[in-house]
């Protein structure tokens, strides 16, 4: 499993998924969606792809959440 790194490249905000679903306990598989410019893009994205088990967060360049999309 590939680490993601959860900080954006300065002045970016980074959206992450989290699949719960595919494994019933932590660790859970986290995979890059992409970086945005504005943080209302950012979370827009995250809007759009997070779902029941999948939850999609918003992360700044120093790595602190920002948003948080989806459900467990």
């Amino acid at each position: 499993m590939q680490t993601v790194v959860l900080k954006a490249p300065k002045g970016k905000y980074r959206v992450v998924g989290t699949d719960t679903f595919e494994s019933p306990s932590p660790p859970y598989a986290d995979y890059l969606i992409g970086d945005y410019a504005s943080l209302d893009e950012a979370k827009h994205v995250a809007d759009d792809k997070g779902a029941a088990m999948n939850l999609v967060y918003v992360y700044d360049a120093t790595g602190k959440t920002l948003y948080r999309a989806g459900s467990f």
